[in-house]
């Protein structure tokens, strides 16, 4: 339970960052506002996912020295799906106002999968590494 909490925390922390972030891009390159709560929306939605990935890879290497690369090689190949299906559902979002697609099913079932399985699989590899 103690993990989920902070997996929570931490996507707060970056939602927040997220979405002033993306506010000050559209401010900046001068884009309409109705398209800033449905980026907003999407890509706070799909953070949960990439955090998810990231706290299970580096829970089962936090007791290697040299994990930087290793790290990323083993996110990457979780990452891509993800953020492909993330840049076609904001193309259907934006450009053609579908909010129900093929590929948001996908994300539920990411999402069903990801939130039975992360805690466990992080649980385990910090019990493990502090033996």
């Amino acid at each position: 339970m103690l993990i989920i909490i902070k997996m929570f925390i931490r996507w707060l922390y970056i939602s927040i960052a997220l979405s002033l972030g993306i506010f000050i891009g559209f401010t900046l390159f001068n884009l309409d506002y109705i398209y800033y709560f449905k980026t907003t929306s999407v890509l706070i939605i799909i953070t949960p996912l990439l955090l998810f990935i990231g706290s299970i890879s580096s829970a089962l290497l936090v007791g290697l020295k040299e994990k930087s690369i290793l790290i990323s090689l083993l996110t990457l190949p979780f990452y891509i799906p993800i953020l492909i299906l993330t840049i076609t559902v904001l193309k259907y979002i934006l450009e053609k106002n579908i909010i129900f697609s093929n590929s948001i099913i996908v994300f539920v079932f990411f999402y069903l999968i990801l939130i039975s399985i992360a805690p466990q699989i992080v649980i385990y590899g910090l019990k493990t590494w502090s033996e």
